[in-house]
């Protein structure tokens, strides 16, 4: 490469503006021979191959999740095939429920943007959604006991669809738990993890699906960790959100704030110093975690419930994977699994059913 760029040079210096047109000015044909002086020259084959050179492509996180967040469904769909995920990225989702349609609008009103301060606004209403949520779980710790067997005991107490937005490797994510249930331990209470399934017959899952479902208990104990932890940081939340600290929040909501006791919250930053707060009084998510399998059918009838344990480095090899197809660092791979494909919504892909008889198993 250092001699073609030495070639180049002395080509360059060689072929002045004024020698080119004495050149051209000769004759048809010492145009043509320019032309095709210019064409295998040095310099020319650089610009070839300069144009043939992979620009940067645009990360996932910058084109489709600016100023969002990935949600813990998101890293699911990646997980279950990458190809699929992309394709969703690229056409949209072709299954679009209620729920992702009122979600769709959201997002549209926050991006559009009624005001200078329509995004403050609406997460100050989201967080602070997300700390009711947080004090109702504290005060299910203080509770009185009550007789079981003979023993004064505390039963345990359950919380269900508790949202959370937390930083994981640099990734803001939001999702929503499925069930926390408050075991009373010597050392005080003790959250576990829960999230129920509704299968056929209500057994359990296997292979792949409960390879996902795993994932999830083991990523929501992830983010809850972070954030016990204290790993939020404001100033990334309010850069990668695009906010404004300084926002006073609107009197209604601050009185709203004041009744659940927290009290001199007035700014935009204070009600997030709050949220990270009130997690770092609260302990660490049990390794212990749980799926419940229910009946479909008859999802009044028992349920089965089977232990996951955490595995740390399982649940971080699967989100750094996730990471790297958000910023686009990996080439997407083709799921090679039957099942999965029949139940694709994207023909477009060359392992769809209708564009290849024989899958893999």
């Amino acid at each position: 490469e250092e001699k073609e760029l030495t070639e180049i040079i002395k080509v360059c210096r060689s072929m002045g503006r004024f020698s080119i047109l004495k050149l051209l000015s000769k004759s048809p044909a010492a145009a043509r021979n320019f032309q095709l002086r210019k064409l295998h020259s040095p310099a020319s084959s650089l610009s070839r191959m300069i144009g043939k050179v992979k620009q940067p492509r645009e990360s996932y996180l910058i084109k489709y999740r600016s100023r969002r967040s990935v949600t813990v469904t998101d890293f699911l769909d990646v997980l279950w095939c990458e190809k699929q995920m992309e394709l969703r990225l690229h056409y949209g989702s072709r299954g679009v429920t209620n729920a992702m349609k009122r979600g769709i609008a959201i997002h549209a009103m926050i991006d559009k943007g009624a005001d200078s301060h329509s995004q403050e606004a609406y997460w100050a209403n989201e967080l602070f959604g997300y700390i009711k949520d947080i004090v109702k779980l504290m005060d299910m710790t203080d509770v009185e006991p009550i007789m079981l067997d003979d023993k004064l005991e505390k039963a345990p107490r359950s919380f269900s669809e508790l949202k959370l937005l937390a930083c994981v490797e640099g990734i803001w994510i939001t999702g929503k738990m499925d069930i926390i249930e408050m075991i009373h331990t010597h050392f005080g209470y003790e959250p576990h993890l829960k999230d129920h399934k509704s299968t056929k017959g209500g057994k359990p899952s296997y292979g792949a699906v409960r390879e996902r479902q795993e994932y999830q208990l083991m990523l929501y104990k992830l983010i809850w960790d972070s954030l016990v932890k204290g790993e939020f940081e404001l100033k990334a939340f309010m850069d990668h959100f695009g906010l404004h600290r300084e926002y006073v929040l609107p009197q209604g909501l601050r009185d709203e704030i004041a009744a659940y006791g927290l009290i001199h919250v007035v700014s935009f930053e204070q009600l997030v110093s709050k949220y990270v707060d009130l997690f770092k009084s609260l302990p660490l998510m049990s390794e212990r975690m749980y799926l419940r399998y229910v009946d479909r059918d008859l999802p009044e009838h028992t349920h089965i419930e089977e232990e996951v344990s955490y595995n740390h480095e399982m649940v971080m090899t699967k989100l750094r994977r996730g990471i790297s197809f958000w910023r686009r660092e990996i080439k997407p791979e083709y799921t090679h699994q039957r099942f999965k494909c029949r139940s694709c919504d994207y023909p477009e892909c060359p392992q769809h059913p209708k564009n290849k008889k024989e899958l893999a198993p």
